[in-house]
């Protein structure tokens, strides 16, 4: 059985508080994007959960791994065996895009088919917030404005489909590989926005820089000065609205459909585009 699993852009991302529980919370809209992985499971006598990337390395610890733990849930609930699953990675890991949370929800979904588990809405999206904060946006995978830690997700009439949107990922950042998110986190100063986010469909697109922003720029940039040049050149080059995802390290834009979008170098960058 397989699963397309997706990503998601950040349409602003306010940190507003530190909770007791160590997790933040915040204030952003998830915009699905049609760059996927593939997944696939497969019913075969094993006495162990196998993970086999194709085309691609995933360097993480199996009990780390997110479809591993998304199985282990399953298992311990509701006694499923052991399976294969084949990955063809294409999200770019450490980007901001939560191509890591997609593959835990799709795990949940596709396991959920693929043995006819007995699984509610409410079970399943209790299953996705324990893997992890942007897990349950992926069961649904629709434009929503998400609040409390990840968890809360209130769907909004959001639709990019008249526009063209360039997602651009450095290969290279230096020294510094990747972006932990949790060290993001450490760096990052919680505070009330002047905007709300739920406003955004009263805005036009060219006037969203005006209101919204990714709290995570003001830390990451000066960190990574690429990335900030990425964007520029984005609006440069007739973005309406450009951005970085998350905590990046994936920056993008957001183009009138007639316009031509910038080129970059593939040595040097990873670039996914849509519209």
């Amino acid at each position: 059985m397989v699963y397309f699993s997706g990503a998601k852009i950040n349409i602003g991302l306010n940190i507003l508080r530190k909770r007791e529980d160590g997790y933040h919370e915040i204030e952003s809209i998830f915009y699905p994007i049609k760059w996927y992985d593939v997944l696939e499971a497969v019913k075969i006598p094993l006495e162990h959960v196998e993970i086999i990337p194709i085309f691609s390395q995933v360097d993480i610890k199996l009990e780390e791994n997110l479809i591993y733990r998304a199985w282990n849930l399953l298992y311990h609930s509701h006694s499923i065996p052991p399976v294969r699953f084949y990955l063809w990675k294409r999200v770019p890991m450490q980007a901001g895009l939560g191509g890591g949370s997609a593959n835990a929800a799709g795990t949940l979904l596709l396991l959920k088919n693929m043995f006819n588990l007995n699984l509610p809405e409410d079970v399943l999206h209790k299953f996705a917030e324990q893997l992890g904060s942007d897990v349950p946006f992926f069961l649904y995978s629709k434009p929503a404005l998400v609040t409390g830690r990840g968890e809360h997700i209130e769907p909004i009439q959001l639709d990019l489909s008249g526009y063209k949107i360039q997602v651009v990922v450095p290969r290279n950042l230096g020294k510094e590989k990747g972006i932990s998110t949790r060290e993001a986190y450490k760096l990052i100063f919680p505070h009330e926005p002047t905007f709300q986010l739920k406003d955004i469909l009263n805005l036009p697109i060219n006037k969203w820089g005006e209101y919204i922003k990714n709290d995570f720029e003001s830390v990451i940039f000066p960190r990574f000065p690429l990335l900030k040049e990425i964007k520029s050149r984005l609006h440069k080059e007739g973005a309406l609205f450009a951005s970085m995802s998350g905590t990046g390290s994936a920056v993008y834009g957001i183009f009138e459909r007639k316009s031509l979008l910038p080129t970059w170098d593939s040595q040097k960058y990873l670039v996914f585009e849509q519209g």
